[in-house]
C-alpha cells in the first residue's frame, strides 16, 4: 500500500484525500481552539485519514476562511519539523496555494519522494489583494509567494489542476500537468431528502458572497424579476462580504439570507427542494481558474442551473444541457429565470437531463487521474 502524506492548510480532509485507498497523513490547522476534529462533507468515512494538528491564529472575527501571514509560516516550521517522518512516506501531496510550505519540495525531491501538487485555487486572491494594497510588504510577501509557487510547480512531479486555464498556465513550468475538474459526491446528494423553504418558485444559490461570484447582481436581477413575478422567492445560503446584498435585500420579504449553515446536507437538501439554482460570477480570473464546486453539486441535485458565461462551469452546463448559460448582467441573468418559469418544456429538459447525466459529475470520475497516479 503506498502511503501519503499530505499538506493542506485547511480543517477539511476534502474530496482529494478521502477517495484514495491509502494511507494519508493530514497536516491541518485546528478549526477552533475547543476542536481540532478533521471534517468532511462527503459520504466517505475520513476515520483512516491520521490528521497531525497544529493551533493557528484566531483573528478578531474568529474567521476560518482568513489565514494570516503568521500561520503560513508557522506551518511551514510544522513541516519542516516533521520533515523525518514525512520522508517516511512514499508520496507527499500539497494542496495549493503553497505559500511557503513550498520550501520543504527540494528536500523532498533530494530523497527521491514523489511530489504532487494540487491546484485547486492558484494565488489569485493574493494576486489581487497585494495589487489592491499600497502596502510594500504584501507585495514583497506576494513577489515571494509567486515566486516559491512556480519554483514548487517546476520540481513536481505531477500537477493536479481543476480547470483547463490553470493547466495552460501551470504548462510554462511543468509538463506534466493533468486537469482534474472538481466534482460532486453523486452518494451523498442521493440519499439526502429535498428540503423545500417556501411554496413559491425558489431561486437559489449557495456558497460564499465574495465580490467576484457576484451575489449582488443576482439580488438586482431578481429585484428586476420580482416587478414581472409576484410568486418567486430568493434564497442565499451562505455568508462573506454582504454589506451589499444586505442594504439591496434590506426590507423584501422575498428574499432570504440564511447565513452559513454548519451542515452540508442541509444546504443541499435546501438546494434540491429549490425550482432554480444559480451561479452569477462576473468575467475575472479568479471565476476562470477556479471552477467551482458548486455548479457540480447544482447538476447532481436534479435542480436545473442558470449560470453566467463566465468560466468553463459554462460549457460544462453548455455540454451537458442542464441550464441556461446567460451573459454577466442583472438583465440577461432575470430573462434567464423567466425563461425557466415560464417555459415547462425546456424547464422539463433541463431537469431530465440533470438526472440522466449526474453520475458525470461525480467526483470519484473527475479525480480519475488523481486515483490513479497515486496508486500507480
Amino acid at each position: 500500500m503506498k502511503t501519503v502524506f499530505a499538506l493542506q492548510e485547511c480543517a477539511y480532509v476534502n474530496e482529494w484525500f478521502g477517495i484514495l485507498p491509502n494511507d494519508v497523513t493530514l497536516l491541518m490547522f485546528r478549526k477552533r481552539r475547543s476542536d481540532i476534529q478533521a471534517l468532511s462533507y462527503k459520504s466517505y468515512s475520513i476515520d483512516r485519514v491520521k490528521t497531525v494538528v497544529i493551533p493557528r491564529y484566531i483573528s478578531s472575527e474568529n474567521n476560518f476562511t482568513t489565514i494570516k501571514i503568521v500561520d503560513h509560516i508557522f506551518y511551514t516550521l510544522s513541516a519542516f519539523a516533521l520533515l523525518p517522518y514525512i520522508l517516511t512516506k512514499k508520496s507527499v501531496v500539497i494542496v495549493t496555494p503553497p505559500f511557503w510550505v513550498g520550501m520543504i519540495v527540494p528536500f523532498l525531491k533530494l530523497f527521491k519522494k514523489d511530489v504532487y501538487i494540487v491546484s485547486s485555487d492558484p494565488q489569485t486572491r493574493l494576486y489581487y489583494t497585494a495589487k489592491e494594497s499600497r502596502n510594500p510588504l504584501i507585495h514583497a510577501y506576494w513577489n515571494a509567494a509567486n515566486l516559491l509557487e512556480k519554483l514548487t510547480i517546476k520540481l513536481s512531479t505531477k500537477v493536479f489542476v481543476v480547470s483547463q486555464y490553470s493547466r495552460k498556465l501551470y504548462s510554462r513550468y511543468n509538463k506534466n500537468v493533468v486537469c482534474t475538474p472538481n466534482g460532486a459526491d453523486t452518494d451523498l446528494i442521493e440519499s439526502t431528502k429535498p428540503k423545500r423553504r417556501f411554496k413559491k418558485f425558489t431561486i437559489t444559490y449557495m456558497g460564499s458572497f465574495d465580490p467576484w461570484r457576484s451575489v449582488d447582481m443576482l439580488v438586482e436581477a431578481f429585484l428586476i424579476l420580482q416587478k414581472r413575478h409576484k410568486n418567486i422567492k430568493l434564497l442565499l445560503i451562505g455568508g462573506g462580504n454582504m454589506d451589499r446584498v444586505r442594504e439591496m435585500s434590506k426590507g423584501n420579504s422575498d428574499i432570504t439570507i440564511t447565513g452559513w449553515i454548519e451542515s452540508h446536507e442541509d444546504v443541499i437538501a435546501y438546494c434540491k427542494g429549490s425550482d432554480c439554482l444559480l451561479m452569477p460570477p462576473r468575467k475575472s480570473e479568479m471565476a476562470q481558474t477556479v471552477n467551482s464546486m458548486k455548479c457540480y453539486e447544482y447538476i447532481a441535485c436534479e435542480v436545473p442551473l442558470v449560470v453566467t458565461d463566465t468560466g468553463e462551469h459554462a460549457k460544462l452546463v453548455r455540454n451537458l444541457g442542464v441550464g441556461l448559460v446567460c451573459e454577466a448582467n442583472p438583465e440577461d441573468i432575470a430573462r434567464s429565470i423567466e425563461k425557466m418559469i415560464k417555459n415547462k418544456k425546456l424547464y422539463r429538459k433541463f431537469k431530465d437531463n440533470c438526472k440522466e447525466k449526474k453520475r458525470m459529475v461525480d467526483f470519484k470520475i473527475t479525480r480519475s487521474p488523481f486515483i490513479k497516479s497515486l496508486n500507480s
